[in-house]
């Protein structure tokens, strides 16, 4: 009955404590005005002045002319759990900041949610009806609103109630911060989340539409991240969670930090851990690069590795039996070639959109990790022979477009592949008509360029050093973005210079990374803008030219 509220305490929420034993699971969030504010500048950063305007909307509709009124705006929103029992049971309570009572109770009649004081004690109030699936109790007591999830009234006794001061790490300037401390829950909480994670990690087996066995080998993939769960419930001295953006910064992030026992397997694994560098993180080195993407597989085990090697292998069985024999034939070379650096678990991609070069026109780049060259260099001469019936009207000139050998870099041969009988007029506007395919194979990798640049371009793949970046790290310069495709500049320039700037360097817009010696630290990061930069991209690419609005 009462999730509206609380659903929107928690989203406000997210931690220290002053007692002997602190509760295991904390949470706390900036005053109630600063997370307002910064929701709203999010809003804007993400959809420009009219997504801050429907947020603005969307807090006029479900509060009232009065708004948050009843709530002391000024004070942060705590919650704390102590995880005793079945985790699906666990008590949960949320305590909010208010000024007067009465205004405070106005705010739930709004929200539909009439609260009803308890008979023989006017401060204990309860939401819900006996027939209802839900009821909430809560207790005005010294200014706040105690909430129990999963409780009952005996619960919110004055005796049983935490002064919020004593959870609130007045230190803390996260917007929202979670601590949570596995030592302090019990171990029928422990055993049961660990149950209820399992359950979780079968979601993906029954997902509708994904190919063949995939969704099962994503199952796998969830799965074998329950040995490190229950690693960190034994090992882990504190987990924590924060969701935070610095002042004036573009990017928000969302950081997990590790904090091991002293002497735990976890402590020395942590502390033995070594940087790991992307073998195609040079990219982001390249002076004409508008934008690189960096991505490393998720090997945290050898069930891990194993799990994603499986997934590979299954999309080609998924979707082989739609596909010509010619075309299955080639995807299966592709795939089979990643498999064996996925199961070592250093299997990396990169790819780098270049500015325009002297010819006008920009490029691509990317490079992946593979071990069967020879099988990459037959199955493309075996699409020479017979192209597959997949490329249409441009079948029968597949094997004059393909030159083998059309160059070289050190020793490693380069293909091309004439790109003209592929491209619409359109495309053909922003590639150039001089497009071309360029491939080469090399003992561990992979090189593919497309643009009228694309041998040169495949040239510089090779010598590419590696680098220490983001397990995810996507970067954009904005100006060099702005530049390209030739065709519809003006109309990306716009878009660019709405969303992203006019910055001419490459800038993190997205990142996963993985770091530690102490403590182990993953932290996501993404900006807000680049929402908005996709969605009006994709207006553009779909033949809708019309901005973003703004108010």
């Amino acid at each position: 009955m009462l999730r509206p509220l609380l659903a929107f305490a928690l989203a406000l929420t997210c931690a220290g404590s002053t007692f002997a034993e602190p509760p295991a699971f904390v949470v706390q969030s900036k005053p109630v005005s600063a997370l307002i504010a910064e929701w709203k500048s999010l809003a804007k950063l993400a959809g420009g002045d009219a997504a801050a305007a429907d947020f603005e909307d969307w807090l006029d509709a479900t509060f009232g002319e009065d708004g948050l009124k009843g709530l002391d705006l000024t004070k942060p929103v705590v919650a704390y759990a102590p995880l005793k029992g079945k985790a699906d049971g666990a008590k949960v309570f949320v305590i909010l900041p208010i000024r007067k009572e009465q205004d405070f109770l106005d705010l739930l009649e709004r929200l539909d949610r009439e609260a009803t004081p308890m008979p023989k004690d006017q401060t204990l109030y309860r939401v819900g009806e006996d027939d209802d699936l839900e009821v909430y109790y809560f207790r005005i007591h010294k200014g706040h609103a105690h909430f129990v999830l999963n409780g009952a009234a005996k619960d919110l006794d004055v005796s049983n109630l935490v002064d919020p001061i004593d959870l609130i790490d007045a230190g803390e300037t996260a917007l929202l911060s979670a601590i949570f401390r596995p030592g302090t829950a019990d171990a029928t909480f422990r055993k049961s989340a660990l149950e209820q994670l399992e359950t979780a990690a079968s979601f993906f087996a029954g997902f509708p539409f994904l190919p063949g066995d995939f969704g099962l080998k994503l199952t796998e993939l969830a799965q074998s991240s329950i040995p490190l769960a229950k690693v960190a419930l034994e090992d882990a001295k504190t987990i924590t969670l924060k969701l935070d953006r610095e002042p004036g910064a573009k990017d928000v992030s969302v950081e997990i930090a590790v904090v091991p026992k002293p002497g735990t397997p976890m402590a020395k694994a942590i502390a033995a851990r070594q940087p790991t560098a992307n073998r195609f993180g040079g990219l982001v080195d390249w002076p004409d690069a508008a934008a690189v993407l960096l991505v490393q597989q998720p090997s945290w085990n050898a069930d891990a590795r194993k799990a994603f090697a499986g997934a590979l292998q299954s999309m080609v069985k998924g979707i082989g039996p739609g596909l010509s024999q010619e075309f299955e034939s080639s995807l299966t070379t592709l795939i089979d070639g990643l498999l064996a650096p996925a199961k070592a678990g250093i299997l990396e991609f990169g790819a780098a959109l270049t500015a325009p070069d002297k010819s006008g026109f920009g490029g691509v780049a990317f490079a992946i990790s593979h071990d069967d060259p020879a099988g990459l260099l037959k199955a493309l001469q075996e699409l020479m022979k017979k192209p597959p019936e997949e490329f249409g009207e441009s079948r029968d000139a597949f094997g004059k477009a393909v030159k083998l050998n059309a160059a070289k870099v050190g020793e490693l041969a380069i293909h091309t592949v004439d790109m003209k009988i592929f491209l619409s007029e359109t495309a053909q506007a922003i590639y150039g008509e001089k497009c071309l395919l360029a491939v080469a194979f090399d003992k561990r990798e992979l090189y593919v360029a497309f643009g009228t640049g694309a041998v040169e371009l495949v040239k510089r793949l090779p010598v590419v050093k590696p680098r220490d970046v983001g397990a995810v790290d996507l970067r954009v310069n904005p100006k060099k973005v702005a530049d390209w495709p030739k065709a519809g500049r003006e109309e990306l320039r716009e878009a660019v210079e709405r969303s992203l700037g006019q910055s001419d360097k490459l800038e993190s817009v997205g990142q996963l990374s993985i770091a530690g010696t102490g403590e182990l630290k993953i932290r996501a990061k993404l900006a807000p803008a680049t929402i908005r930069f996709f969605r009006e991209l994709d207006a553009i690419l779909g033949g809708n030219s019309a901005p973003v609005p703004a108010r």
